[in-house]
């Protein structure tokens, strides 16, 4: 082999031998890659395509309440609203202040014209919107009942924690924050 690159050193080494082995080299790199590519073949990976940006409906009209409203043991409230639809009443009735494990409670009746309503971790829902809870003493979350109730036309927040309890006088003070929308059409 060495003589012959001796013998063919003027050819070889002239323009068209250089063109030549790099010919051979570069195709001799695309054999070898295509037998490693088949060798460990990875599975094909699709990405699904990408979806469409959903249209997030906005509220035209958003009103927000918030406050605190004094009730006394065995009187309920009505939450103040923005408007005065009916459908849109919320009622909170204090129905008993109760010491239960060393401190107070107050049960609650919320009336919200047939929808449902949940509770953070340190109320006890004993009923169908009926919950017993102490005054907030620390995360807001943990001490609150939340209602949301989505509509085709509009959706309204609610969330209620006892602020202060008097056992003396038997007020409760409720801490109240709803926010009611109506979505763009």
């Amino acid at each position: 082999m060495l003589a012959y690159l001796i013998d063919n050193k003027q050819w070889l080494f002239s323009g068209l031998g250089i063109t030549a082995l790099g010919a051979i080299f570069i195709v001799g790199r695309f054999i070898w890659s295509t037998v490693r590519r088949r060798r460990y073949r990875t599975p094909d990976v699709h990405a699904a395509p990408a979806a469409p940006e959903a249209e997030i409906p906005k509220p035209k009209q958003a009103d927000y309440i918030n406050g605190v409203v004094r009730v006394r043991n065995g009187a309920y409230v009505d939450l103040p609203s923005s408007n005065s639809r009916q459908d849109d009443r919320i009622r909170v009735a204090v129905t008993a202040i109760e010491n239960t494990e060393s401190l107070l409670h107050v049960r609650l009746r919320l009336d919200l014209g047939g929808a449902l309503s949940t509770c953070g971790r340190k109320v006890k829902n004993e009923s169908t919107n009926t919950f017993l809870a102490p005054a907030k003493d620390g995360h807001e979350e943990d001490y609150s009942i939340f209602h949301f109730f989505n509509h085709p036309n509009g959706f309204i927040f609610l969330r209620i924690f006892i602020a202060h309890i008097d056992p003396q006088s038997t007020d409760v003070d409720i801490d109240f924050a709803r926010v009611r929308g109506v979505w763009l059409s």
